[in-house]
């Protein structure tokens, strides 16, 4: 769902949320037929409608997002696409739902391997704010583990300087599963945590560095980051790089002995997910608000948040401002 808020512009608040309770969500029947791919909506046959949402993967909850009004969809902008500022306040409340039938339920046909997921992100949009997603009481029947979640990067091509300027944008790489109970990820309550500690392609923070941490991927990225020199780390801010008496900070010693990214020290790593599993571990959302005059036009980051021997760098939001000619934005 999109939820048009408040306007954080404004500096308005309104806790809104989406409630999604007493359900069941099935990703494949027994009956399903993986030799059609499933129909558009009714709504494509409107000639402005943006149409490119049905994917190969069912998907039980995808993340709703709160935005600081509604995204003129589907004329403007597609259903999933934010259009506007995220509303400062928002989540969603997921209750007494059963999931059933989620795996890979195709070996053949147009989704042959195609994994489904009952819950994800919206891959290509939002890039600002994905509100967290609060669990309890979920039963699961037929289910992989492996499909429970899948949190979803950020683009690579909204590094730019119209989008989120020389870094990855943070809606993905802050988004929030969070199991009040123990009936979704185990034990008594836990988490799903994005990938923040992986950069894009292109972005000024956090390419090339020497991180154990993140070698399992950074040699994919960058096959020659090992031998790129050892001393060089993304621009954190300059107050990290000394000690209250000036004297300088191995980075690696202090603000990033175990890495960057959300502290996840006892989380496991799935791959299948994209995303750290957190048992007994509660994660909640801090919100950072701008209250300064010129909060639109004058960026402040990155915004550094450390914790534990990790470092998680934030941007800010996405520029949704526009220009109707050479001359004229908004």
């Amino acid at each position: 769902l999109h939820m048009g808020g408040a306007s954080s512009i404004s500096h308005v608040i309104e806790d809104t949320k989406v409630v999604i309770k007493d359900s069941l969500i099935v990703g494949h029947s027994s009956n399903g037929n993986c030799g059609k791919i499933k129909p558009s909506l009714h709504t494509c046959t409107f000639y402005m409608a943006w149409c490119n949402h049905v994917g190969p993967h069912h998907v039980g909850i995808y993340v709703s997002a709160f935005g600081s009004g509604a995204n003129m969809a589907p004329v403007i902008k597609p259903w999933f696409g934010s259009g506007t500022y995220p509303a400062l306040y928002g989540h969603s409340e997921v209750e007494d739902v059963t999931f059933a039938g989620f795996g890979l339920p195709c070996t053949s046909g147009p989704r042959a391997n195609k994994r489904d997921y009952a819950f994800s992100g919206v891959p290509d949009k939002n890039a600002d704010s994905w509100a967290p997603v609060r669990t309890k009481l979920i039963e699961k029947v037929d289910m992989n583990e492996n499909s429970l979640a899948i949190m979803v990067d950020p683009r690579p091509d909204w590094i730019n300087q119209a989008d989120c300027i020389d870094m990855d944008c943070d809606g993905p790489k802050n988004s929030l599963i969070s199991d009040e109970d123990g009936s979704l990820v185990g034990g008594s309550g836990g988490s799903i945590l994005p990938r923040a500690e992986k950069f894009s392609i292109g972005s000024f923070f956090g390419l090339p560095f020497k991180d154990e941490v993140n070698a399992h991927y950074m040699s994919k990225f960058v096959p020659s980051w090992e031998t790129s020199s050892p001393s060089w780390y993304p621009n954190v801010p300059a107050v990290m790089w000394s000690n209250k008496n000036g004297q300088p900070l191995e980075m690696e010693k202090s603000w990033l002995r175990n890495g960057f990214g959300i502290p996840r020290g006892g989380c496991t790593y799935v791959d299948n997910w994209n995303g750290w599993k957190c048992p007994n571990h509660r994660y909640y959302r801090l919100v950072l608000e701008n209250m300064d005059a010129d909060h639109e036009i004058r960026r402040v980051s990155p915004v550094a948040m450390t914790s534990d021997g990790f470092t998680n760098l934030l941007n800010g939001c996405q520029d949704h401002g526009w220009c109707v000619c050479v001359c004229v934005c908004v």
